[in-house]
């Protein structure tokens, strides 16, 4: 039977690419669905610049597209609540930056009012609590776990400010 291609978009999210594609096996496998991809998306100028310096002109034709986030579903109410709430949505791992916040965190003066909410889960979450622990931060911070996709509107719109203390993206 004759095969009828498929078309398909890759958007690359993680970098930096020479650590995930180390051997000459994986390069070439990326690199020949960069190819074949109908086009290819990066969330960064970073990212577009790695993909590039890793696969040559096979991902010159990349476009950035950055995440964004739809005001109109995530903040419901028009306007942000003013309460010191942080949020923090992602994978616990250490490329995330949530040592450093926390770091920050902990020197800020006692008398400002703040909690964080952390979303997420990851191989780092164990260290995380070890660390807000020393730091003494654990009455501020309430670990939410993983959450579904459509709890994620209400947790948005109940947060002051969701910070990204990631190291590259």
């Amino acid at each position: 039977s004759k095969q009828i291609p498929i078309p398909y978009i890759l958007t690359e999210h993680s970098g930096p690419l020479r650590t995930f594609w180390w051997t000459s096996h994986g390069k070439r496998h990326i690199s020949l669905a960069y190819q074949n991809a109908k086009r290819l998306f990066a969330v960064s100028q970073f990212l577009r610049r790695q993909m590039i310096c890793q696969f040559g002109d096979v991902a010159e034709d990349t476009t950035v597209m950055f995440n964004s986030v739809n005001i109109d579903l995530f903040s419901p109410s028009g306007h942000p609540p003013r309460r010191g709430k942080f949020l923090f949505v992602g994978a616990l791992e250490k490329v995330k930056g949530l040592n450093i916040l926390f770091e920050a965190l902990a020197i800020l003066p006692r008398r400002l009012h703040w909690t964080l909410a952390i979303v997420g889960r990851g191989k780092e979450e164990r260290s995380l609590r070890y660390l807000a622990l020393k730091l003494n931060l654990t009455e501020k911070i309430e670990w939410l776990g993983s959450r579904p996709i459509r709890e994620m509107p209400n947790i948005y719109a109940s947060h002051d400010c969701v910070i990204v203390p990631s190291l590259h993206e």
